[in-house]
């Protein structure tokens, strides 16, 4: 599995895309006797954006959200949905 994920800023403000690629659970332990089949894949395509702002010394800060939505295959439709989105907001701290 891998992910393709563009970023960009300018000054205060950054953007970000991302497009994970893969499939499976490969390295992931399940339950004895269990036989994994495919069903389909599930892609996303995540679009972002964070604003930078420093309201105490050696604290970079950031405030932004990203919006994720969904490509599922016919099968798993009625578990995702017709269109799945997802949406998060978030306030990165890093201290240096």
């Amino acid at each position: 599995m891998f992910d393709i994920q563009p970023q960009m800023s300018s000054g205060s403000d950054g953007s970000l895309g991302s497009a994970p690629v893969g499939a499976g659970t490969k390295g992931v332990p399940l339950p004895h006797g269990f036989q994994e089949q495919p069903i389909g894949h599930v892609q996303a395509y995540t679009l972002g954006y964070d604003r930078d702002f420093d309201p105490v010394p050696h604290l970079a800060s950031a405030i932004g959200a990203q919006v994720t939505t969904y490509g599922v295959p016919d099968r798993l439709r009625s578990i995702y949905g017709e269109h799945p989105v997802g949406v998060a907001m978030f306030v990165r701290l890093r201290p240096f």
